[in-house]
C-alpha cells in the first residue's frame, strides 16, 4: 500500500505549523529541504513559495544568513600620511593622579606622543597649573 500525502492549503495556519515544525527539524537548513521534510506527508499547494515567504520570517535563518556591516573609514590625516621628521607633530595629555611611595604628594604624567612614529614620552610632574606644564615641556624639547 501507497503512503498518499495530505493535500493542504497555502494559506493556513495548520501549514505553517507544520512549516515551521519541519523547519526546525532540518535544523534550519534553508528552503529546499525543509519542501523534502514537509513532501513526506504532505502535499501542500504553491509549496515552494509559501515555504520561502515563511522562511524569510525565521529569525534564526536572519541571523545566519546575515552579511556583515561594512565598516566605514575614515581618511588618514596629513599628519599620518605625510613623510616628517620625529616629535614634529605631538600630541600631549596629562594622565594619573598617581601616589610615589617617596613623597605624600599627588604626581601627575605629561603624556607627549609622537603623531608621525606613535613612540612616547613620559614627563613625572608634580602638579598641572600652567608653569609646571610649560616646564615640563621645555625639558621634553631640551632633549
Amino acid at each position: 500500500m501507497r503512503n498518499i500525502p495530505i493535500i493542504l492549503p497555502s494559506k493556513s495556519r495548520l501549514t505553517e505549523l507544520l512549516i515551521w515544525e519541519s523547519h526546525k527539524r532540518v535544523f534550519h537548513s534553508g528552503v529546499s529541504h525543509t519542501l523534502v521534510q514537509v513532501r513526506e506527508k504532505y502535499w501542500i499547494l504553491k509549496a515552494r513559495q509559501t515555504i520561502k515567504s515563511l522562511l524569510k520570517k525565521c529569525i534564526i535563518c536572519k541571523r545566519f544568513n546575515s552579511n556583515p556591516g561594512n565598516q566605514v573609514i575614515a581618511p588618514l590625516s596629513d599628519v599620518h600620511v605625510t613623510e616628517s621628521p620625529p616629535f614634529s607633530v605631538v600630541e600631549i595629555d596629562f594622565a594619573g593622579r598617581f601616589f610615589v611611595k617617596d613623597s605624600d604628594a599627588k604626581q601627575y604624567i605629561l603624556l607627549i606622543t609622537c603623531a608621525v612614529t606613535r613612540s612616547v614620552h613620559l614627563e613625572l610632574v608634580g602638579n598641572m597649573p600652567t608653569d609646571t606644564f610649560l616646564l615640563a615641556f621645555r625639558r621634553f624639547i631640551a632633549r
